[in-house]
C-alpha cells in the first residue's frame, strides 16, 4: 500500500497518463500547442468510468488555460478532426436546457466498448 493509502481518510493522488504510442502518431505531432492544452484539460476530467459522459464546456477551457475562446474551440475542432475526442452529447445556447457538450476520449474504452482509437487512422 503506498503511503498515501495508509492514513484514514487520504486517497491516493490520480494521474494523466500520456501514452508513447499516442505522443508518436502523426495526428498527436500534427497538433498545435493549444489542442495539445485542451486535451489535457479533457483527458483531466476522465475518472475511469465517465467516457462519453465528460461534460466540459468552452467557456471553462477558457478559464482553465487563460485562452481565448476561438482558441479553445479551435482546440476542439483540431482533436475531433485528428480523432482524439468525440461529441458524445451535443449542446447549444437554443436548447431548453442549457448543459456543456459531453465529450469521449477515443483512447479509453466506453463501458464494455472498446476504444476506438480513431487518431491511428488520421492521415496529413
Amino acid at each position: 500500500m503506498s503511503k498515501y493509502g495508509k492514513h484514514k481518510g487520504r486517497k491516493a493522488p490520480t494521474f494523466l497518463q500520456l501514452r508513447h504510442d499516442m505522443m508518436g502518431s502523426p495526428a498527436w505531432l500534427s497538433l498545435s500547442p493549444r489542442a495539445r492544452c485542451v486535451w489535457i484539460v479533457v483527458a483531466g476530467r476522465y475518472n475511469s468510468y465517465n467516457n462519453g459522459e465528460i461534460s466540459l464546456s468552452c467557456r471553462e477551457v477558457c478559464d482553465n488555460l487563460h485562452i481565448s475562446k476561438s482558441s479553445a474551440t479551435a482546440g476542439f475542432n483540431e482533436l475531433i478532426d485528428r480523432g482524439f475526442i468525440k461529441i458524445a452529447q451535443q449542446s447549444s445556447f437554443t436548447m431548453k436546457t442549457k448543459t456543456a457538450r459531453r465529450w469521449t476520449l477515443t483512447h479509453e474504452s466506453v463501458g464494455k466498448t472498446p476504444p476506438t482509437n480513431e487518431w491511428r487512422k488520421w492521415r496529413a
